[in-house]
């Protein structure tokens, strides 16, 4: 690994850690491997944050919050690669695949 991708790597960690509040190795592996540029990180921990308001109130106990906000994380993520897709459509996707 050269010093640029190890560096990036460890700036979307940190980014990881900052968004999801915790050390998730499972969603770290999950945003290394979706390659976000930082525009793009940016633009799904947007998306995750409006989301996740709407249903952790659906979450009780740290466990099942967890459990939530990284499956939420993942259809984030996997929506992340459709071109030209704004915010607003980022989470009513995620939240859709929630369901």
């Amino acid at each position: 690994m050269d010093i640029a991708v190890g560096a990036l790597g460890g700036a979307i960690e940190r980014a990881v850690k900052r968004w999801m509040g915790w050390d998730m190795p499972e969603l770290q592996r999950l945003v290394l491997a979706a390659s976000l540029s930082p525009q793009q990180l940016e633009l799904a921990r947007r998306a995750f944050d409006d989301a996740w308001r709407e249903i952790a109130g659906n979450y009780n106990g740290a466990s099942a919050v967890q459990l939530g906000r990284t499956r939420l994380a993942t259809m984030i993520l996997g929506v992340m690669g459709e071109a030209g897709i704004d915010e607003t459509q980022i989470k009513e996707k995620a939240l859709a695949l929630m369901h």
